[in-house]
C-alpha cells in the first residue's frame, strides 16, 4: 500500500459529536499511520463560547493524538461550504487523494484501511467517481467480494481523487429543466437512482441547496459513474439527532458496523447487481422513517397554542405528507401547500400548489415551514416577502 491517504475531519460546534468521532478514529488499525487534520469552522455570533470549547479539546489531545500526526486548522472567518471544500481541495492539490469525514462520523476500526485499500485499487477506474465508508442497512450477506458498486453517491466517509473531485460541478437550472422534459431519463433516474433525488436536483439547481453530495449524486447519473462502498458498513453517522445541517431527526440510517479490519477483498470487475440496486433505491424512498413523529407534534402544539383556525404548508416532501395526515385530527383548515417554484396548474395531494408570494397576495397569514434542513433559509426569506406573517415550523 502507498503513504496512506489524509484524513479531514471537518467540525463546528459539535463537541460531543467530534469527541465520538475522533476517538472512533483513533481505535482504527492504520491510526498512528495516518495524518489527521481538522478543519475547525469559525464561530458565528453567539457561538464564541462553543468554538473555544472545541478548539481548547483539539489543543489538548495533539501532542499525543494517537496519529503520526494532527494537524489543526482553525478558521477566522465563518463558512461551512469554504471549510470544507477549501480544505478538501488543499489536501488533494497536495497528496493527490484524501478522505474527508464532517463531525457526525463513527468510523468502525478497518474504516482507514478499507478506504486506503480501495483508494489505491479504483485510484485508475475512469468510472470510479469515490469511494465510502457507509451502506444502509440492506441486505448484502450473498455477496462474496467485499465491496459494492453503487449508482449513488454517499458524503459519509468519503474518499476523493484529485482530478475526479473536481468534475463535481453546480447544477445549472438549464441542464435541470432540459432533464424535466425526458421521461425516459427520469424514469432511469427514479427507478435506478432514488424518487428522492429529483427534489433535491432542483433545490440545487435553483440555488436553494449547495450540497456537494446532491452534485456528486447528479454526476453519477449524468455519466453513469460508480461509488465504491463496503458491503457492510463501515461508518455510522451520528448526527441524525437534530444537530446537523442537512440532517433530520431518525434513526433510519443507523447501522451495526462491520468488525473486519484488514485484508479486503476488492474486485477489479465491476459488476451491477439488481438486488442491490432495488434494496438502494427501496432504501431511500422518503417515507416516514425520514422524520421522528416528534417534528409533528412539535409543529401541531404550536399551531394549537397560537389557535391557528386556518394555515398554508409550504414544502412538498415526506414531512407534508405526514403532516397532511396528522392535521386533519385538529381543528386546522388547509388553505394551499407552497412550493417557492410552484407553477399555475399544480397541485400535491389534492391541494392546490402555489407560491409562498401568491399566498400573501390572497391574504393569507399562517405558513408551516414543513423542512428540517431548510427551514432557517425558508423563515428569513418569508419575512423578507412579509412582516405580517405567523410562521411556525420546528423548533429545538
Amino acid at each position: 500500500m502507498a503513504d496512506l491517504a489524509p484524513i479531514m475531519v471537518s467540525t463546528y460546534s459539535r463537541l460531543s459529536h467530534l469527541k465520538k468521532t475522533i476517538r472512533a478514529l483513533q481505535k482504527n488499525t492504520l491510526a498512528k499511520q495516518s495524518n489527521v487534520f481538522v478543519y475547525s469552522d469559525a464561530a458565528k455570533r453567539g457561538d464564541e463560547d462553543k468554538i473555544a470549547l472545541v478548539r481548547e479539546y483539539l489543543r489538548s489531545i495533539a501532542a499525543k493524538s494517537g496519529f503520526k500526526k494532527l494537524t489543526i486548522i482553525e478558521r477566522k472567518t465563518n463558512s461551512r461550504v469554504y471549510n470544507n471544500r477549501e480544505g478538501i481541495a488543499h489536501l488533494l492539490a497536495k497528496y493527490g487523494r484524501m478522505i474527508f469525514l464532517e463531525d457526525d462520523i463513527e468510523t468502525a476500526p478497518g474504516f482507514m484501511a478499507f478506504m486506503n485499500a480501495a483508494l489505491d485499487t479504483y485510484r485508475k477506474d475512469p468510472k470510479i467517481l469515490s469511494v465510502s465508508g457507509y451502506l444502509p442497512p440492506i441486505n448484502t450477506s450473498y455477496v462474496t467480494d467485499d465491496c459494492l458498486f453503487l449508482k449513488r453517491f454517499s458524503g459519509w466517509g468519503v474518499g476523493f481523487w484529485a482530478g475526479k473531485y473536481e468534475d463535481i460541478q453546480e447544477i445549472q437550472l438549464t441542464e435541470y429543466k432540459k432533464l424535466l422534459g425526458l421521461p425516459n431519463e427520469l424514469n432511469r433516474l427514479n427507478q435506478e437512482y432514488g424518487e428522492d433525488l429529483l427534489n433535491r436536483f432542483r433545490a440545487e439547481a435553483y440555488g436553494h441547496l449547495d450540497g456537494v453530495d446532491n452534485r456528486a449524486c447528479y454526476l453519477q447519473f449524468q455519466k453513469k459513474l460508480f461509488s465504491v462502498h463496503p458491503k457492510q458498513s463501515l461508518v455510522n453517522n451520528t448526527g441524525n439527532d437534530g444537530s446537523g445541517v442537512h440532517s433530520s431527526i431518525n434513526n433510519k440510517f443507523d447501522v451495526n458496523l462491520w468488525k473486519k479490519v484488514s485484508h479486503f477483498n476488492l474486485t477489479n470487475q465491476q459488476f451491477i447487481d439488481q438486488n442491490i440496486d432495488k434494496q438502494i433505491v427501496d432504501f431511500y424512498r422518503p417515507d416516514h422513517r425520514d422524520m421522528s413523529p416528534t417534528i409533528i407534534e412539535n409543529i401541531l402544539q404550536q399551531l394549537i397554542s397560537a389557535e391557528v383556525q386556518s394555515v398554508c404548508l409550504w414544502g412538498t416532501d415526506i414531512l407534508t405528507e405526514i403532516m397532511l395526515e396528522e392535521i386533519h385530527h385538529h381543528p386546522i383548515i388547509i388553505q394551499c401547500v407552497m412550493d417557492s417554484w410552484a407553477e399555475k396548474g399544480q397541485s400535491f395531494k389534492g391541494y392546490e400548489l402555489i407560491t409562498p408570494a401568491q399566498a400573501i397576495e390572497r391574504g393569507e397569514r399562517d405558513f408551516v415551514i414543513l423542512s428540517f434542513a431548510s427551514r432557517s433559509k425558508m423563515k428569513l426569506a418569508a419575512e423578507k416577502m412579509s412582516s405580517e406573517l405567523r410562521i411556525f415550523m420546528y423548533q429545538e
